[in-house]
Order: C-alpha cells, then sequence, then structure tokens
C-alpha cells in the first residue's frame, strides 16, 4: 500500500510542475533558434551500451546540432562522444535495483514504481534542464514511460518528436510475462496509440517499417534505417592482429595460436532471453564429439562478450561442460578493444531471434564493418542483412550449426587462397570460409555515416 501511495505521490508532483510551471517552447525564427538549435537525443538504458544512439548523436553533432544525450552512464561511451564539444550529457540517476530485479510475481506493483521514478527524472531532465529543442529523437523500446512523455514534452515544447524502432516494447514484455498478459495487450495498446504519431519514424529493417506502417497505421514521414558498421569496426592487418592477439588475455602467452590449428570465434550478447545460448553450447559439443580426426579438427576458442542477467546461469553451464577441441571464454572489453576483437575472429557467432522477429541484430553489423562472417540464428528479418552462403551462414538449430561449423573448420588443412582485391581477408580457413570473408568484407563498404546522410539528415533540417 505504502508503493503505491509513493507512486500517487509522484504522479501528482509531475502533473503540477507541467501545470504551473510549463516548460519554454522552441521559437522558429527566433534569435536563440538560430544561434542555438539544439536536439535531444534519449535513451532510456545506458548510453555506453546504446550504439546506434550513440551515432545517431555523432551524426547530429556533425551537422551542426548542439546534442543533448540523455541516459544511464554505467558504461563509458566511446570516445568520439567523449570528445565532441556538441554533444553534452544528461545523465538519469540509477532506478533502485529493488525495483529492477524484484521477483516476477511483485513486478504488477514494482514495475508502475519504477516507471514513475523514471518519469519524475525524464520531467526534470526533458522539460527544464535542457534548452528547447527543436527535435527530440528518442529509442523505442522501451516504450512506457518514453513514448507518452515525450508526446506531452514535444507538443508543451514545440518540438518534432523522432522515434527510432529498434524494435517493438510489448513483444519483450512479453517474454518476461507471456504473451497473452493482461499488462502485455495494455502495453501494446499504449505502444500504438503513443508511437502511431510523430514527425518522422526510423525503422531498422523493412520488414519492421512495413508491419508498422499496416498494424499500427503510423502517422508522419517513415525510413528504414538499416544499421551500418561506425568507423572504428574496420578491418585489422595481421601485424595490428597479432599485436592486440598478444595482448589480450584470452590469447596472449601461447594461449591462443593459429599455426597449430586454432580459430577464434566471438558471441557478443546481452544474455537475454532472445538469444538462447543453450543453442551454440549444444552445437559445440556436437562439434567436439563429432567422429573427426583430430588434426584434421581445428580447436575453436570461443569468446563470449557483454553481461547481462542469465550471464551466471551460462557461465555455470559452461564451466560444467568437458570439452576437448573447444575452449569458452567469456570476457568484457573497452570499446575501443572491442571491434579489435571481432577483427581477429574468423567467424561470428549471433543467437538472437527478436521478440518481433522485425529487428536485426547490431553484433551482425558490427561484424561485417571488421570483414568477419557470421553463423546466425534464422528468423523473419534476417535475409535482410546476411546472405545464405556469400558473407555468413543461416541456420535452423545446434544441429545446423554444428554441421556448419564443422565444415568450416574440421579440414583446416584445405587453406583458402587469399585475395589481394580485399585487404585484410587473410589466408586462414577453408575455402568456403574465405568466400564468406571476402563477403563480409563488401558488406562493410556502406558505412553508417554514407547511409545516415541519405536517409536520416534530410529528416533534421534546421527550423528556421
Amino acid at each position: 500500500m505504502l508503493a503505491y501511495y509513493i507512486a500517487g505521490a509522484i504522479l501528482i508532483y509531475v502533473l503540477t510542475l507541467l501545470y504551473f510551471f510549463a516548460p519554454s517552447p522552441f521559437v522558429p525564427g527566433s534569435k536563440f533558434a538560430k544561434k542555438h538549435q539544439s536536439i535531444a537525443v534519449l535513451v532510456l538504458g545506458d548510453i555506453g551500451r546504446s550504439p546506434r544512439m550513440q551515432y545517431h548523436a555523432l551524426s547530429l553533432s556533425r551537422l551542426g546540432y548542439k546534442v543533448d544525450l540523455i541516459g544511464y552512464g554505467n558504461t563509458k561511451p566511446h570516445e568520439a562522444l567523449l570528445t565532441d564539444e556538441n554533444i553534452r550529457y544528461q545523465f538519469l540517476p540509477d532506478v533502485p535495483e529493488s525495483l529492477s530485479k524484484g521477483p516476477r510475481y511483485l513486478f504488477p506493483i514494482l514495475g508502475p514504481i519504477k516507471v514513475l521514478h523514471q518519469l519524475l527524472f525524464l520531467v526534470l531532465i526533458l522539460g527544464y534542464a535542457i534548452d528547447p529543442p527543436a527535435y527530440l529523437l528518442v529509442q523505442n523500446p522501451p516504450a512506457i514511460p518514453v513514448l507518452a512523455l515525450a508526446q506531452l514534452l514535444c507538443w508543451l515544447r514545440n518540438t518534432r518528436l523522432v522515434i527510432d524502432w529498434h524494435n517493438l516494447g510489448y513483444t519483450i514484455l512479453g517474454l518476461r510475462l507471456g504473451e497473452h498478459h493482461p499488462l502485455v495487450k495494455i502495453a501494446r495498446r499504449y505502444e500504438q496509440f503513443f508511437g502511431r504519431t510523430a514527425y518522422a519514424h526510423l525503422m531498422v529493417t523493412d520488414a519492421m517499417r512495413s508491419w508498422l506502417s499496416d498494424t499500427f497505421n503510423l502517422k508522419g514521414k517513415q525510413c528504414t534505417l538499416h544499421d551500418r558498421p561506425a568507423g572504428q569496426f574496420k578491418a585489422l592487418s595481421k601485424a595490428e592482429q597479432t599485436a592486440f592477439l598478444n595482448a589480450f588475455e584470452h590469447t596472449r602467452d601461447g594461449q591462443f595460436s593459429r599455426e597449430r590449428g586454432d580459430r577464434l570465434l566471438v558471441s557478443s550478447t546481452s544474455w537475454t532471453p532472445d538469444e538462447d545460448f543453450g543453442i551454440l553450447l549444444s552445437a559445440l559439443k556436437r562439434y567436439d564429439e563429432a567422429p573427426v580426426k583430430s588434426n584434421n579438427k581445428a580447436h575453436l576458442l570461443v569468446i563470449i562478450t557483454g553481461k547481462g542477467a542469465l550471464q551466471a546461469a551460462y557461465t555455470k553451464k559452461i564451466e560444467e561442460m568437458a570439452l576437448h577441441s573447444v575452449t569458452i571464454k567469456t570476457a568484457w572489453l573497452q570499446a575501443a578493444d572491442y571491434p579489435k576483437l571481432l577483427a581477429c575472429a574468423d567467424l561470428g557467432i549471433s543467437l538472437h531471434t527478436s521478440s518481433s522477429g522485425l529487428d536485426l541484430p547490431m553484433k551482425i553489423v558490427d561484424l561485417f564493418g571488421c570483414g568477419t562472417p557470421v553463423l546466425a540464428i534464422d528468423f523473419e528479418a534476417l535475409p535482410e542483412l546476411v546472405t545464405q552462403g556469400v558473407d555468413g551462414r543461416i541456420v535452423a538449430d545446434d544441429e545446423d550449426m554444428a554441421a556448419c561449423l564443422l565444415g568450416l573448420f574440421a579440414d583446416s588443412s584445405a587453406q583458402g587462397e587469399s585475395d589481394e582485391e580485399y585487404e585484410g581477408v587473410d589466408d586462414v580457413g577453408s575455402a568456403h570460409l574465405q568466400t564468406l570473408k571476402r563477403g563480409a568484407k563488401k558488406q562493410s563498404a556502406l558505412t553508417w555515416d554514407i547511409h545516415w546522410a541519405e536517409v536520416a539528415a534530410p529528416l533534421f533540417e534546421h527550423r528556421s
């Protein structure tokens, strides 16, 4: 009961504040607007773990805007953002752990309190701490309370709302509560109502754009802005790879050697329910137990990067596995080292299946930027990014994944030939692996900067 009193008090405070002290609006053509046009970029999450929104902020800065980047500051953002004088950080205070990690049966009580905690500080920052922005770019999900608050504050401040649709918030909630739970149905109606109308909508896939346009009946400009690799995701020379591997904790001091037949696989994860790591572990066990002559089967070093709720459970499973041809390690890398690890990998693994089936994993884009092919679990939108047999392999399950691993790494003596046309593509691995590497290298040609300038930049014209 006390929790509901606290929640009610916060809501009354917020509404009273907005009623009696209305935020100042953006006035096009005013002297202030001509000199100080700004854009607010809202991430209701950890800024350092939100690469797409970081790239948006950098791109908007290069358009000449002052950018207020709003979110949690738990992880260090990319160095380019820290040195950009046009980008100002507005950090949200962390939500108390008791509200975020309570048991499922308390979610109907703790969830609303968490939302109101976020609402309070979002109002203070978006409504009062920053100058009235010409545009507000918000990431969705999370939809609650962001979309409703964004609509209200954009109306009060005469700001144009741009929604960047990464996924559907209600489908993620459905992973936790079940898709038929009443709260999930309410969340869907909420997301449709408050997300339907905006000045513009950006989507990560054509499939999402089509679905949202038809199902949510979106109003406003609509563009597909595919994730593309940023500048730091690039191929490394052999010398650069050697330097990194000789310094990295899991490959230095002779732990890893391509000369003796070792191969490096990398998988990045947030350890969430829409990535079933049991598939990868089962596939690696099948690879390990496959009846292939040991001298014809590469030893696989599998590095799993990232943090998340399910990490401890899977780490325990990994420790219990007795594998001979596979070594599995977990790691958390600094932002500058992560692209280097991807560029050193022979193959990337993506287990992302999407709660909606409509978004695409950024990790694959990053891998392609580094010229590294991918082995990915199939779902509806994936063929928009991965071309079967050209820049990666799309698999259905653990058995299929194990078969692909054996096909790529069970006869390392069948070396491919390097191709001078593709700088950074080495000659390590099977001929088929080399084909995939060349395909991944081609994918890296269209960068974020080029794609963003073509698709997104026209939406953010200066308001005179």
